[in-house]
């Protein structure tokens, strides 16, 4: 029903007319992440994963690619985990969010605390090359990187694997998987100073929320750190490793 309806005006147009004015101000073509926000996710519960978020999106596809987000909250694992947690459908609203997307060099996801063991005081990063989705979606293993949540950021213990896949930006749309090449298959992704750069980054997103934090990070081929989501961590039944001393 959602993918043939016609798209109310009042939306169409802001979509259309946004889009196209950033294109001719940065005089450029654009290409986006389409994501999900649904309205509650992430607070009394976790949607995480279940809704759909799509990448390195044309400007011409995206009001398509808006319904394709839109239904998704009708998907199947998303009507079984409202009707698991006697959730209303009517209590979740879907919101698209579209953001620029980022050609990533390297791409993880950082714990500011161990959700396992929070009385650890350390910071858990994955990294693996190119975009993040093939991690999130748990298809490839990545390097892992156990720092101090210390202001030195001290690295406890990393463990790197080979890296053989990565996910790019295709030039006219979409994702594609490509092979890494052999020099950086069992290179780590992260230097010493990204490591530091996440660590100071991720100290500051965990004191604005005043909780710990799940955060989705990227470098990009200029290997600048782009932030790109964060929600609440949950942690072990009973334990919270946040301090305000941090």
């Amino acid at each position: 029903l959602i993918a043939n309806v016609k798209i109310p005006a009042e939306i169409r147009d802001v979509i259309t007319k946004e889009s196209r004015d950033l294109e001719k101000r940065h005089n450029r073509h654009i290409f986006w992440a389409v994501r999900s926000s649904a309205i509650g996710e992430d607070l009394e519960h976790s949607f995480a994963g279940q809704f759909s978020s799509i990448l390195n999106v044309p400007t011409k596809q995206l009001l398509e690619k808006y319904k394709a987000v839109v239904a998704s909250k009708y998907n199947t694992r998303s009507i079984l985990y409202q009707r698991v947690k006697s959730i209303r459908s009517e209590d979740v609203n879907m919101s698209v969010g579209f953001l620029e997307m980022v050609d990533a060099r390297c791409s993880g996801v950082l714990y500011t605390t161990d959700p396992v063991r929070p009385d650890k005081q350390e910071i858990v990063i994955s990294a693996i090359w190119g975009v993040g989705q093939l991690l999130v979606e748990g298809i490839v293993s990545a390097d892992t990187y156990i720092l101090s949540r210390t202001s030195d950021f001290a690295l406890c213990r990393q463990e790197i694997v080979p890296k053989k896949t990565a996910l790019k930006l295709k030039g006219q749309g979409g994702l594609k998987k490509t092979k890494v090449p052999d020099r950086f298959i069992a290179k780590p992704c992260l230097t010493r100073e990204q490591l530091n750069e996440l660590g100071k980054a991720a100290m500051k997103i965990e004191a604005h929320f005043k909780c710990p934090q799940d955060i989705e990070w990227c470098f990009d081929k200029d290997k600048r750190l782009v932030i790109l989501q964060s929600r609440p961590l949950h942690l072990n039944a009973g334990q919270n490793s946040f301090s305000d001393d941090i």
